[in-house]
């Protein structure tokens, strides 16, 4: 995958205040926009963009960037141990909707709830049209989308339900803690590779 054109259209969306720009600083595993491995399994099996919603603050990325080190995020973690590893036999995209990295505050909450209506307007709409960039660039098979926020942002008729591509919506992977919750991953895993043809074993 490219990232060259994402890259230079990444500068460009209109960030609100409340985040900051980054590209793939940390040189480890996690969520693109912050990591620059974040991209799994075989580059000629079928595609799936796991969405998750943003990256986080610009402190837990600032620990990580220009090191080697992988994300330490429970939603990372959890991705990792839950999502990588069942969905292993596919090509797999880790990104998130929103772009950037929040300025301050906690990785807690909507980021939609910190921003006036009108600037978070302009933001995700922006978001959303580099989003559309990123599906053009990665070609998925299908997108699993993370969460309740993105779930309602992105079911509207302007958005996702307007692609010609599989979509299905999912729990947030910070949620799979205890086995019992982890068990609903799992179950979307499945979900998942049924889409794509492929039986669970």
């Amino acid at each position: 995958m490219e990232f060259t054109a994402l890259s230079r259209e990444l500068k460009e969306i209109s960030y609100a205040p409340q985040v900051q720009y980054v590209d793939r600083g940390i040189r480890g595993e996690g969520f693109y926009p912050g990591a620059s491995q974040c991209l799994f399994g075989d580059p000629g099996a079928a595609k799936i963009m796991l969405l998750g919603r943003d990256f986080g603050t610009l402190d837990y990325y600032s620990k990580l960037q220009n090191t080697d080190r992988s994300e330490y995020a429970l939603t990372w973690r959890h991705t990792r141990d839950i999502y990588l590893k069942e969905l292993n036999l596919f090509r797999v995209f880790c990104t998130n909707y929103l772009m950037g990295v929040r300025v301050d505050g906690s990785a807690k909450g909507d980021l939609s709830e910190r921003m006036k209506p009108a600037e978070w307007s302009v933001f995700e709409e922006s978001c959303w049209l580099f989003l559309l960039s990123q599906a053009s660039v990665f070609r998925p098979d299908l997108i699993l989308v993370f969460g309740a926020d993105n779930k309602r942002d992105l079911q509207k008729p302007s958005r996702l339900s307007g692609l010609s591509v599989s979509v299905l919506y999912g729990d947030h992977p910070h949620s799979a803690i205890g086995s019992k919750n982890a068990a609903r991953h799992t179950a979307i895993c499945k979900t998942a590779k049924a889409r794509l043809g492929l039986a669970d074993k």
